[in-house]
């Protein structure tokens, strides 16, 4: 997270190394990776993901993207629900979309006005800067971010890639 802080702050330069991604691939390569996480936080992962869904972009900055929403969702699980569940759902439309949802403790409706600033957290632990930087990492991929959320019912991550995207 030091990194992700440097980069974010300007120290050092944004060096995104462009290449054809396979978001299809990406995101089943993703969730069987976190598939022991999702288990040891008592999270049943339920996802449907089209086949060849695919963008231009820097993998790296675009798996950073996903680590910093799907490591919310996980942290947002409620213990006190007898079922936690991460749908993600990704399919073509107009856009390239990526849906995530859990149905944890979600975001109250003063916070999520505010949720794409820097230093702003509820973790104990947390820095405040994950969805700073998540937001950053769409909007250089020309891509957008939208979260709807509903306090101690669910949170909903929308993601949309232009189908053809120019990095800025």
């Amino acid at each position: 997270m030091a990194v992700n802080l440097l980069e974010y702050a300007g120290a050092s330069e944004y060096i995104y190394k462009i290449s054809e991604i396979n978001l299809s691939e990406m995101l089943k390569s993703f969730i069987n990776m976190k598939r022991e996480e999702f288990f040891s936080n008592g999270i049943n992962i339920d996802s449907y993901i089209e086949e060849n869904l695919k963008i231009v972009g820097d993998i790296e900055k675009i798996k950073m993207l996903f680590d910093v929403i799907i490591r919310n969702a996980i942290e947002a699980s409620d213990i006190e629900k007898s079922s936690n569940i991460i749908r993600i759902e990704a399919r073509e439309s107009d856009w390239i979309e990526i849906k995530i949802y859990d149905n944890g403790i979600g975001i109250d409706d003063k916070l999520i006005q505010q949720i794409y600033e820097p230093l702003v957290t509820t973790k104990v632990q947390g820095t405040g800067l994950g969805l700073t930087i998540a937001k950053d990492i769409c909007m250089r991929h020309g891509a957008e971010i939208s979260i709807i959320s509903e306090k101690k019912h669910y949170t909903q991550v929308l993601l949309k890639f232009k189908k053809e995207i120019k990095l800025t």
